[in-house]
């Protein structure tokens, strides 16, 4: 199994004295590898909910928002459209369907 690590991974296990194989991912890879990121980082929050895997979910976010060069500022400007649009999550209304 594969999956992306923090980029001190490799010189704390060698630290450790604990071996594994790295490699770094090619550029097509990134995405697909970052998704499967978040979601591994979503669902320990789900089990946990401290702040420590809320700042994780972050820093995967903020590198998916880099490798699509997304501007912070464009980001920002549709979050804000679609809150005056459609509204926030402030309520927490739920819906039926």
């Amino acid at each position: 199994m594969e999956k992306m690590v923090r980029d001190k991974i490799p010189e704390i296990l060698n630290r450790l004295g604990k071996t594994a194989v790295f490699r770094k991912a090619q550029r097509s890879e990134v995405l697909p590898f970052l998704i499967a990121k978040l979601r591994e980082e979503c669902s320990e929050f789900e089990a946990e909910n401290t702040l420590e895997e809320m700042a994780d979910i972050l820093d995967v976010v903020e590198e998916i928002i880099s490798h699509l060069s997304f501007s912070s500022t464009e980001l920002q400007n549709v979050r804000r459209a679609k809150v005056c649009d459609r509204g926030s999550f402030k309520t927490h209304t739920i819906m039926t369907i």
